[in-house]
């Protein structure tokens, strides 16, 4: 069991190491409410294997594995956060009800039994297979399942956040670096891997009534690797800048909005498509794709529409979302200057709003065909 006291101690230095480099940032809260849950949990794995008195021995694992009740819970939260979304405590605490539910029952003799028929208790419980204690193979295998079914369902939670907040941003900004999100997708699916699928497979054990340390101990190493990578990952990517942040969500008053419940559909399809032939033409015009963060805000202060017109006008004429609308005029921006200069195509790509290499070959592969 000593390896679950090196995965405590790796993720307490870690959080050592977050609130001292990036003690700054806004967004180191729920990394390190997940790396502190990680490291209780091993810490009180690793006491019950260490501890004399058969009070921390007995209730030390249990105690432990009422945690697990945190991991996707706090995950989501990251998530939620991450993707810029507006967090309230009051709204979120009501997620963590069944960790206190279970912990309360867990703790039940504690509360009920007197001092010494507790420790009676205790150690009749104690002198049982590991397997055998606390509950019925059986019992504790529906429980394993719960939490399997908990934690499934919020990771599942955060990867249609992530999904949603993938779309929105393409159809809010012109440039955002699509290997963050996938970087945040492969967390979650990667704890989704390593934290419910070995806790279905101890189901099963459990069900035949066996207890295999060699399992758990390489499904330990697995996630305190994991929590590594967690430690150093989780406060150095940025999804987006606080720049683009502050356009992903704008509030159009009522005054701006036309009379009547169908207002935005009010014009014609002919003057609606008119109106996308002068937002291309001011486009050009102004060459606002040469602004490396344009959003959709800024093109709509510009052409002097409120957003969300703006938005229905590229969505229903230009065949794609405002990431693409402003990509497609950058990509033929750039087949022409490769016509008629000799600089590097990156510079041509730097100069026609592009902010990065990797960027502007996805778009270019996308658009034209070929790298």
């Amino acid at each position: 069991m000593g390896i679950l006291l090196i995965g405590g101690v790796i993720c307490l230095f870690s959080v050592g190491l977050i609130l001292k480099r990036y003690s700054g940032r806004k967004k180191i809260i729920f990394p390190i409410l997940i790396l502190l849950t990680w490291a209780i949990r091993y810490l009180l794995y690793h006491l019950s294997s260490v501890a004399e008195g058969p009070f921390l021995r007995y209730y030390a694992p249990i105690v432990a594995q009422n945690f697990l009740f945190l991991d996707g819970v706090f995950l989501f939260w990251y998530v939620k956060d991450a993707t810029h979304h507006a967090f309230r405590w009051k709204r979120e605490c009501w997620h963590l009800v069944p960790f206190f539910l279970f912990s309360l029952i867990s703790l039940q003799m504690v509360l009920l039994l007197s001092p010494e028929v507790l420790v009676e208790t205790i150690e009749r419980q104690l002198e049982l297979p590991i397997a055998e204690r606390n509950a019925s193979p059986e019992t504790q295998a529906i429980l394993y399942a719960v939490i399997d079914l908990f934690n499934i369902s919020y990771g599942i939670a955060a990867l249609l956040r992530i999904k949603r907040f993938q779309k929105l941003l393409k159809n809010k900004l012109s440039t955002f670096s699509r290997s963050n999100i996938r970087w945040l997708q492969n967390i979650v699916i990667s704890w989704l891997v390593l934290f419910t699928v070995p806790s279905i497979i101890v189901v099963f054990i459990l069900q035949e009534g066996a207890h295999n340390a060699s399992f758990e101990l390489v499904v330990d190493a697995l996630r305190i690797g994991l929590a590594v990578l967690f430690s150093y990952q989780f406060v150095t990517k940025e999804l987006i800048t606080s720049e683009q942040a502050s356009s992903l969500n704008y509030h159009v008053s009522p005054a701006t909005l036309p009379e009547g419940s169908n207002a935005p559909t009010q014009y014609s399809a002919n003057k609606e498509e008119a109106m996308y032939q002068q937002l291309v033409a001011h486009t050009l015009a102004q060459k606002l794709y040469e602004q490396t963060d344009i959003t959709l805000n800024a093109l709509a202060n510009d052409f002097g529409e409120p957003p969300y017109r703006v938005s229905k006008l590229i969505n229903d004429y230009s065949g794609g979302n405002y990431h693409d609308f402003i990509n497609n005029f950058r990509i033929e921006a750039v087949k022409k200057d490769l016509l008629e200069t000799s600089e590097q195509i990156i510079q041509i790509a730097y100069k026609n709003g592009f902010n990065s290499k990797s960027t502007f070959n996805q778009v270019f592969k996308k658009q034209v065909g070929v790298t």
